[in-house]
């Protein structure tokens, strides 16, 4: 679980990767109005379940890839934003302890 701001552009989303194996996208949030689709500006919550088959017993990487998006300036391809609060619940399984 992670706190995400900006992803502006509805198209763009962010490869998360832990120990270097897909876990899931971060991905623009918005609200439909009439038939137009508009971000939600903030700080958003955004939640990965992470597989026990990618974790290790020590240390993981947890790396988010660029937002990449489409642009009509050639010399912008990223969607900026920013993550905060990185949360990382772990749930060991008690039933063969």
């Amino acid at each position: 679980m992670m706190m995400v701001q900006g992803l502006n552009d509805l198209e763009a989303k962010a490869e998360v990767l832990v120990n270097n194996e897909r876990v899931g996208w971060l991905k623009p949030t918005y609200i439909k109005v009439g038939t137009n689709d508009y971000p939600i500006q903030g700080w958003k919550t955004q939640i990965l379940n992470i597989g026990q088959q990618v974790l290790k017993d020590g240390e993981n990487d947890l790396e988010i890839m660029p937002a990449l998006h489409d642009s009509a300036d050639p010399t912008d391809h990223y969607d900026e934003f920013a993550v905060r609060d990185v949360v990382c619940y772990f749930k060991e399984d008690v039933a063969n302890a």
